[in-house]
């Protein structure tokens, strides 16, 4: 599938996710949880959908010896 920009794949993922989900009986809360830059705008309309919290998950790259950064 191609998506017009990351909120659209956001929209669909939530959707799909939204239909696995079952209405009632759903024990704890529902974390989303997003890498930031790309990965907040799609994360943002499956929180909404959800009605689940959001939260970021911060990461930097390690280097390998040898390899370009």
């Amino acid at each position: 599938m191609i998506f017009a920009d990351r909120p659209e794949a956001g929209r669909a993922l939530a959707d799909s996710l939204a239909s696995r989900m079952p209405a009632s009986g759903r024990s704890g809360r529902v974390l989303v949880l997003a890498l930031p830059h790309g990965g907040v705008p799609v994360a943002v309309p499956v929180a909404a959908r959800l009605g689940a919290d959001l939260d970021l998950v911060l990461a930097r790259k390690i280097g390998a010896p040898g390899q370009p950064a």
